[in-house]
Formats: structure tokens, sequence, C-alpha cells
């Protein structure tokens, strides 16, 4: 009989064996002879015994079980929840926050290392940032638009007009760039629209979390270049889902193709209820509460395995498989301006974010309601206005045509000591101290604030057929 020790040792070898298969899917995945990526290791391979025991239990604890008859109306779902806690995730505790403060180092930390060894202290720090903004931008204005498209009786000929924050920068037409070769999206057979969205560069997953609060969503894609982060994603995703109430279960599956039979139930599933796939994806009011399911993927992908070609054959090599399933929504948020820097001393960054972009805007679906890619890109701390000069953002908007606008995202900290400590590890050096205000109005006496402008970028892809 096994005791103790000998448990703690299997969770080990569990975490190790699962750590090795990662590694070994990251050395093959590479074709050394031309340099390009050419196979991306599952979902499913994200997935340890110890991870999969930790997303029961906070599926247990956020569980938000409705009774009754399903929220039909979006309205009564912003009433219900725009003020808990799943919209606004829960602050640190300070035990948290001290444990944090003792394992992250007083210097700034490469970005790669930060994502590898600390990215619990990530989340927290990213826990005092203040995203509502973005939240409010992402579902009250861009997934409204596309559940509203989706039952138009006309479709969209010109982007809505956007309440104006800022003069938008007028662009020219995106290229015409012809589809991905890709899996069919699933045919739903009851009323109701199966809203599917992808997260490129989901770090812990800030927006995947925010994208769960939409109740047309049935499926996301979230992707970032290191496991580790892609783990934390996976728990604040599953987090989110279960406050929110508007899934009964969450299905892991192992790539962007619905049409599989392979999957993870991540929660407690009901045995008394089959999960064929029509029953799943029902949503709203017609397919009722029971049933709704949220299917993840969540795969190592870096920019340069979007570039070699991972969308048209879905991680499975050249010539393998189906393509992606394409998507109504694309997201990139604080990551884009990574592959900027990268390959901005050899100035093929222009390049680079081109093969990428036009990736995101094949692999959007148009065909049963508007689409969209949205980039989010930091412009500077210190201001209440952008200072920062974005040449992305820039040829964002003469290349394809995004427009832009701005809002506030602002760092709020308990105390003076916090918020060094982290705004070094982060920001690297003591660039953001003189920035550093302390509030003295009733509402935050005592907190320390850190200004932060944020652009969004969005392209739009109007509806092409009626239904």
């Amino acid at each position: 009989m096994s005791g103790k020790g000998s448990s703690s040792l299997s969770k080990k070898r569990s975490r190790t064996d699962c750590e090795l298969k990662w590694k070994k899917n990251v050395e093959t995945k590479l074709n050394k002879e031309t340099g390009k990526y050419v196979a991306i290791p599952s979902s499913l391979n994200l997935l340890t015994d110890d991870l999969r025991r930790e997303i029961l239990k906070v599926w247990e604890e956020n569980s938000c079980r409705h009774t009754g008859n399903a929220m039909s109306s979006y309205e009564v779902y912003k009433k219900t929840s725009l003020d808990s806690q799943a919209t606004h995730p829960a602050e640190p505790t300070k035990r948290e926050v001290l444990e944090v403060l003792k394992a992250v180092p007083s210097y700034k930390v490469g970005t790669l290392e930060m994502y590898k060894r600390f990215p619990h202290a990530y989340d927290v720090f990213m826990l005092r940032h203040d995203c509502s903004a973005i939240h409010s931008y992402l579902i009250d204005t861009v997934l409204d638009r596309i559940v509203n498209s989706a039952s138009s009786k006309e479709a969209f000929h010109s982007p809505q007009p956007q309440p104006e924050m800022h003069p938008i920068t007028a662009g020219v037409s995106f290229p015409q760039l012809s589809p991905l070769p890709s899996s069919p999206p699933p045919t739903l057979s009851a009323p109701g629209f199966a809203l599917r969205a992808a997260d490129f560069g989901c770090g812990t997953g800030r927006i995947a979390a925010m994208l769960v609060h939409h109740p047309a969503l049935r499926c996301l894609f979230t992707y970032d270049q290191e496991p580790a982060m892609l783990r934390r994603c996976l728990l604040n995703t599953v987090r989110t889902a279960a406050a929110c109430g508007h899934h009964d279960e969450v299905h892991l599956l192992p790539t962007a193709r619905l049409d599989t039979e392979e999957r993870v139930v991540l929660t407690p599933a009901d045995r008394d209820r089959k999960h064929d796939g029509e029953r799943e994806l029902e949503g709203g009011a017609a397919g009722g509460r029971r049933g709704r399911v949220l299917r993840l993927v969540s795969r190592p992908c870096p920019f340069q395995a979007v570039q070699d070609g991972f969308l048209s054959h879905n991680g499975a090599g050249p010539g393998l498989g189906q393509g992606h399933t394409p998507c109504h929504l694309i997201v990139c948020a604080w990551a884009l301006s990574y592959l900027v820097r990268r390959e901005w001393t050899g100035g093929s960054w222009c390049a680079a974010v081109d093969a990428v972009v036009g990736e995101w805007i094949r692999l959007l679906d148009p065909t049963d309601a508007d689409a969209a890619v949205v980039i989010i890109e930091t412009l500077g701390n210190g201001a209440t206005t952008p200072t920062r000069h974005s040449v992305l953002g820039e040829h964002l908007e003469a290349k394809f045509g995004f427009q832009r606008r701005w809002v506030r995202t602002d760092y709020t900290f308990e105390t003076m000591e916090e918020a060094v400590h982290m705004c070094r590890f982060f920001f690297g050096g003591d660039r953001m101290k003189d920035q550093l205000e302390v509030l003295e109005d009733d509402n935050g006496c005592g907190k320390v604030l850190l200004k932060e402008c944020t652009g969004i970028w969005t392209l739009w892809k109007p509806r092409i057929s009626i239904p």
C-alpha cells in the first residue's frame, strides 16, 4: 500500500513527466533545416493530475448554479453580473501579495524568464491592472455587435458608428486575402448563435476571462508561447466560466477541430445527460440553460508558428490534418509588440506583422455574423493621455485599415512598497517610481496609482450572408 511519501512522489513525477513531454514536443516541432515550426503540442499535453484537480476545485468553489429559465436577454445578464466577482476578479489577499513580493527579485526579470518562472506573480500583478474599459468595449461593443449582426435580417455593409474616445485615424481597406483551408464550423440544428473566439498571446487569461462573460460564447481558442502561462489561463478561464453561470460544463479539446470526439471534461459531468454535439452548442433561450458546454483549446503557439502556417494545418504539420476552425473574433492583447521588438534589428518587423495579421484576417468567419480582429497595446504610463508613439499602430491603420481608440488602464496598488517592488519587477529599474501617485480621495486613500493609457485597434469584416 502506498503511503503519503509515495503519493507525493507520484504527484511530482506526474508533473515532471508532463514537463518532459512539453520539452520533447517543443524540441521536435521545429524543423532545424528550414527553421519553421511543423508541429505544435495539443491541449491535452497541458494537463497534469494536479492541474485537473485544481481546475475541479476552482469550478466547485466558484460555480454559480442558476435554476429556472435561462437568461436570454443580455441586458438581464449585465444587470446581474457586472458587479460580480467574475467581472472584477477578487483582489489578491495581503498574504498572497507578501508571498509574491518575497518570491520575485527586486529587479526586472526578462520577459521570457518572467513567463516561465513567475506566472503566478505576473497574474497577481495584473490583478492590479484596471482593464474594465477594455472589458466593456469587448463585451458591449464588439461581441454585442457580432451577436446582433447574426440575428439581423440584413447584413452590415459598413462598420457601426463607435462612441468616439479620440479622433479615429482613417485607414485604407485591408488587402483581399484568400481564406485559409479550415474545418467547417458546426451546424446548429436549433436556433441559436455559437460564438467562436481566439486569443493569441493569451498570457494568464485576462482577455479570455473577459470573453467568457458573454453568454453566446461557445468555443474559445487560447494560444501562448509559454506553457506555464497557459496553465494559469486555463485556471482563470474555468474560474470565470463557473462564476458567470453561462455554461454547465467546460471541455478541453486537443486542437481547434470541433468535430473531434477526443476531449477531456474539466468539470463535473452530469451523468443523466448525454453530450451530443448539437445540444452542446445550443444557446440562449432556445437551448435552455442545461447542456451548454464551453469548448476550450489551449496550445503553445508562438507568432513564428502562425507565420509558418499553423492555422492552415492546425498544428499537425504541413499537408496534414484540417485547418483551424474559423472565428468570429480574434484578439491579441499586449503581445504583438513583442514580435515587433524581436524583428526590429533586422528591419523585417513589418513583414512579420503582415504575415501574422494576414493569417488572422483569413481566419475570420463573416458568413453568419460580423467578424473582427482586435489588437491591444500600451500607449504609455504616467499620464492621462497617450504619450507613446506606436509605429505598430500606425502600420496597422495604414496597411490593413484598423481603427484606433484609446482607454485608461491604470494600476492601483495597496502600498508604496508593493508598487515600487512590482513595477521594478515588471517594468525594470526605477523609471516608474516618479510616476507613482498616492491617492488622497476617500475611495482610494493611501493607495498608489500608476496611470496608463492603452490603444485598441479594431478591424471589422462585415457579414456577407443574410439569414
